[in-house]
């Protein structure tokens, strides 16, 4: 009976035992968030990793240094930057703190200058390509008018295969010099945000911060 008239008596003090270390649990979860959100703040473009392999492809076997990046991140960091002001930008990445490995944070830095710059030099050779045919089909364009108000009222007298050859001219010319200006601005508008973009994130830093 006394063994149990003590458990009576001590039993409220280890409720509120219990209680205070209930509490302090929720006290740490609750600054572990509240310190991971003030880093999330910290710079202009944050993302939590669980380790380095969300950075990459998950069906990309290959080392880091020439495995593909992933295109979810891809897609998130593209979202992001649309967001930000313009000017240079920072890479934030938040990974466990026993997840770090400096070495490996090198290398992934390199592989992601990497990876935006030759994306970068692509779009533009794409760009100039498109806006190079462009100004050649004006160009053709434009000669084939000159030819045609020249020798358009001489043909208009001869034979009827001048004639035919006149009618041809004029509309082809128009087509060369009005499908040529439109390939050139096309080029501009549909290569403008990847250049923008992987320009942005060639020249933007990463930092890598426990958590």
């Amino acid at each position: 009976m006394s063994f149990n008239k003590d458990n009576q008596k001590t039993d409220p003090a280890l409720r509120r035992l219990r209680k205070r270390l209930g509490m302090a649990r929720e006290a740490v979860k609750e600054e572990d968030f509240s310190e991971k959100q003030k880093l999330l703040q910290l710079s202009e473009i944050s993302l939590v990793l669980d380790n380095y392999d969300d950075i990459f492809s998950d069906f990309d076997p290959r080392h880091y240094r020439q495995r593909a990046l992933s295109d979810d991140l891809l897609v998130e960091l593209k979202r992001a930057t649309k967001e930000k002001t313009p000017g240079s930008v920072e890479i934030h990445f938040l990974i466990p703190l026993e997840q770090r490995k400096t070495d490996t944070e090198n290398i992934i830095r390199k592989r992601l200058k990497e990876h935006f710059n030759r994306h970068y030099n692509s779009a533009k050779h794409e760009e100039r390509s498109a806006e190079r045919t462009g100004i050649i089909m004006v160009i053709i364009g434009a000669i084939l008018s000159v030819v045609a108000a020249v020798y358009g009222v001489p043909l208009a007298s001869e034979s009827l295969s001048s004639k035919i050859l006149l009618v041809l001219l004029e509309p082809a010319a128009w087509f060369l010099v009005w499908e040529g200006a439109n390939r050139i601005f096309d080029a501009i508008k549909e290569y403008k945000e990847e250049l923008k973009f992987n320009e942005k994130l060639s020249k933007a830093e990463v930092v890598f911060t426990a958590y």
